[in-house]
């Protein structure tokens, strides 16, 4: 999906499961999941541009509607977006991503304090890294101490909410992410 003027890809609930996912300069949210939407997202990459809002933009089911999303081996190139939103009981998974090249690294969450916020999401980030370069610590929005765990980062979210492994490493020093190889054919 190359140049929509809105979201990249949108899921509205549903169960479908998708491999091999590209999404490049998208003016709104990269990948955006909604709707209570429960399928798997597998091998995707998602390249923003200055008209890009957030690489994954996470919303939890809504009404009656209930779903667990995953998402494993993503690689998102951020520009002056943010890295992700997650927010209204987001529900699932991200495994092994890669963020890397965000001008100001964050992670923006709507707090269960906050109407429509993470509530009772049962949410996951594992096996994570956030490549930066010239970047320290105090250049996210939450700063980080040693020791800091994935409830220090996503401040908005309980310690039962959220489990996670997110490292930070130099840009192109990742392990995680999306196989770039099956994407050869692309100019991307």
């Amino acid at each position: 999906v190359v140049g929509n003027l809105d979201d990249g890809i949108e899921f509205f609930g549903g169960n479908v499961n998708v491999t091999n996912l590209l999404v490049w300069a998208a003016d709104d949210d990269l990948i955006d999941i909604d709707q209570a939407y429960s399928g798997t997202i597998t091998n995707a990459i998602a390249i923003a541009f200055s008209g890009s809002d957030h690489c994954l933009e996470i919303d939890g089911p809504e009404g009656d509607l209930a779903g667990r999303f995953t998402i494993n081996n993503v690689t998102a190139m951020g520009d002056d977006d943010e890295i992700a939103d997650f927010r209204a009981e987001a529900t699932g998974s991200v495994n092994g991503a890669y963020f890397f090249n965000f001008v100001s690294p964050d992670f923006d969450t709507n707090g269960p304090e906050e109407e429509g916020g993470t509530g009772e999401g049962d949410f996951s980030l594992s096996g994570s890294v956030i490549g930066i370069d010239g970047l320290t610590f105090s250049d996210f929005q939450i700063t980080l101490a040693d020791g800091a765990t994935a409830a220090d980062v996503f401040k908005d979210f309980s310690a039962e909410q959220i489990t996670a492994v997110v490292n930070v490493v130099a840009e192109g020093q990742s392990t995680q992410g999306a196989d770039a190889s099956v994407f050869g054919w692309t100019f991307a």
